[in-house]
């Protein structure tokens, strides 16, 4: 899969200006890939902070689905069973990676999805 770059960065810079997510993800080194479709929009989190790019390692996961999940966990009104990440899980999206880390930092997961 091919970073997008700018995507991320535009991510880096939402999860940073968001005082919730910055909350849920105070102790986090790793990071997070989101795979949709052919690309990937990826953080890396070092003490809690967002930076753009793709992570490897200890902390770091990945959730992966094809465009036409993703366009319904994105929606502005998903549809039933798109809502959140985890439910999504059973439609489509694939978890891989530092799965403690996934749970550990579910609720900061959510928050930039």
């Amino acid at each position: 899969m091919m970073l997008n770059e700018l995507a991320s960065e535009r991510l880096a810079a939402l999860c940073a200006g968001d005082g919730e997510f910055l909350m849920l993800a105070r102790y986090w080194n790793g990071g997070i890939g989101l795979g949709m479709g052919e690309s990937t929009v990826a953080l890396t989190m070092e003490r809690g902070r967002p930076s753009a790019g793709a992570g490897e390692g200890p902390g770091c996961f990945s959730l992966s689905g094809a465009d036409d999940v993703w366009e319904k966990v994105l929606a502005p009104v998903p549809p039933r069973g798109y809502n959140d990440a985890f439910i999504a899980m059973s439609s489509g999206l694939a978890p891989s990676g530092d799965l403690l880390a996934m749970w550990q930092y579910y609720p900061a997961m959510q928050r930039a999805v």
